[in-house]
């Protein structure tokens, strides 16, 4: 899936990127940097989408004044772009190299094979929450594995990054963006 998404970067959709509503994702070449925010932003998409129920939501596009995203959201995946807006970039060619893609017969990016972790792992990251929570770490541990439906006897990396990418939101109610965000860097080392 990467060498397509290459593929597609150098015609000029820009750090474009597959997500699974699982948490697996493929990027371009130049958006490997970025696979922490997109995952992010794919969470809190899936969510959204869910709390708004029966209204259905093909496509999306948000533009700034110096960047951009668009990305068409299917049942399971999300696929998209996030471009530099300047002169002369055509939105509605962004839009056109997205559907050809998405015509392509082309694996999931879920079906690489899984790697299954050691339950130790969740243990490191209750350590390292505790950290940043105290005494909210168990309860928001608790409240985030069930809310996710991770099953800690078969854990997946997949499911790890859902898990971290719940509880870094959940914390930054408690603890605050920047902190939270630090807390995150540290969980997502574990599974390097």
């Amino acid at each position: 899936m990467e060498s397509i998404l290459n593929r597609y970067a150098e015609k000029g959709l820009s750090s474009c990127f597959v997500i699974s509503r699982t948490g697996d994702i493929a990027v371009a070449r130049d958006a490997e940097g970025k696979k922490d925010q997109l995952l992010q932003m794919a969470l809190v998409v899936f969510e959204t989408i869910s709390a708004i129920g029966e209204i259905k939501v093909d496509k999306m596009e948000i533009v700034g004044e110096s960047r951009g995203l668009i990305m068409q959201l299917g049942e399971e995946s999300l696929l998209g772009s996030l471009f530099e807006n300047r002169e002369g970039v055509v939105i509605e060619e962004l839009w056109t190299l997205l559907e050809d893609i998405k015509k392509r017969p082309v694996a999931s990016v879920g079906e690489r094979k899984q790697e299954l972790l050691e339950a130790a792992m969740l243990e490191k990251m209750k350590l390292i929450m505790a950290d940043y929570l105290g005494d909210f770490t168990e309860r928001i541990y608790n409240i985030q594995l069930k809310s996710q439906d991770i099953h800690t006897e078969e854990l997946y990396a997949k499911d790890i990054r859902r898990l971290i990418a719940a509880l870094t939101k959940a914390a930054s109610m408690i603890i605050g963006p920047t902190k939270s965000r630090d807390m995150r860097n540290k969980l997502l080392a574990l599974l390097k």
